[in-house]
Formats: structure tokens, C-alpha cells, sequence
């Protein structure tokens, strides 16, 4: 019996030193910092900081990880799935073992890399238009629109509406400008 407790203090023990490691690597390695280390994300990182998203606006937030927005978040799961994969294929590209992606090119189909999961981990108020806070009668009845349209399981994604090209500043402003450089 002392054997078993032993032996099940210790697989405790790894498995919560396990569990930290895998939590900080997955912390450190979602931030525009980490992100913006390789060359091909740099531009990204730049216009990032500049956008409201990045602390850019009256209230001060910024949103802290690059996988707030380009990941999805419906399960932990899905989440590690995705950012282990997208990750190694980003890397791969940076050292020419994979195609780079086009961002130009993607740079209007947005919904195929920010994800309505994301955007509803800050913006929750949404999923209840009519009591949301300080939101206009166009946009509750926007929202409400949009919810309706994915209950019919029609192809729409926050950012149909919400982007560079109808807010000023809003997630990778001067990104298509700087891609070049």
C-alpha cells in the first residue's frame, strides 16, 4: 500500500510538472513577440501594435497573444491541436521547407484565419445583442442578424463586418503597405 501511494505521489507530482511546462510553452509561444520572431511575421507584429487590438485605443487593452484572434477557441483540445500544426507548418515555412503563405494574396479572406471563437472570448456581450453594452440599434440589429445566419449555418464570421477595411485601425492596419519591407 506505501508502494501505490509512492508511486501515485510521484505520477502526481510529474504529471502537475508536465501540465505547468506544456501551459508556459503554450503562453510563451502564442505572443507577438514569439510570433514576430520569425521574419516572415514581423510585418504582422508591426501593424499589430499599431491597431486597437494592440493596445492602440482610449481604454488601454491590447490583446496579448496572437492565437486570441488566429486560433480557434471552441475546445483545449482543437486549441493545442491547431497552434502545435499551424505552428511546425510556420516554421517549416520560415526555413523554406514548406510554401509561405501568401498574405497578400489571403489578406481579404480573413475568416479563414481569425476565428468567431476567438473574437467571442473578449467580445461576449455579443451573444446577447439586446442587452449588450452601449451597443447601437444598427449594430444589436447587425448581431442579431449574424446569430440567426449561424444558427441557419450560413457562412458569415465577425470579420465580414469587423476589419482593416471598415474600422479604422482595427487588427493589422498599414499590414499590405509594409509586407514589402
Amino acid at each position: 500500500m506505501k508502494k501505490l501511494a509512492i508511486v501515485l505521489s510521484v505520477g502526481l507530482v510529474l504529471g502537475l510538472a508536465i501540465s505547468f511546462v506544456i501551459a508556459v510553452a503554450m503562453d510563451k509561444t502564442a505572443t507577438p513577440e514569439f510570433c514576430g520572431s520569425c521574419h516572415i511575421m514581423k510585418p504582422m507584429k508591426k501593424s499589430f501594435y499599431i491597431s486597437v487590438h494592440g493596445s492602440n485605443n482610449m481604454h488601454g487593452f491590447a490583446s496579448t497573444h496572437c492565437t486570441d484572434c488566429h486560433a480557434p477557441h471552441d475546445s483545449l483540445i482543437g486549441y493545442m491541436v491547431f497552434k502545435a500544426v499551424k505552428g511546425a507548418k510556420d516554421g517549416l515555412a520560415e526555413i523554406g521547407l514548406f510554401g509561405k503563405p501568401d498574405f497578400e494574396k489571403n489578406y481579404n479572406n480573413m475568416s479563414k484565419y481569425v476565428y468567431d471563437s476567438g473574437c467571442l472570448e473578449c467580445h461576449s456581450g455579443v451573444k446577447n445583442p439586446d442587452t449588450a453594452y452601449k451597443m447601437s440599434k444598427a449594430s444589436v440589429y447587425a448581431h442579431k442578424l449574424y446569430w440567426k445566419d449561424k444558427k441557419e449555418h450560413k457562412d458569415v464570421s465577425c470579420v465580414n463586418c469587423h476589419n482593416d477595411s471598415t474600422e479604422q485601425n482595427f487588427a493589422h492596419p498599414e499590414l499590405l503597405e509594409n509586407l514589402s519591407n
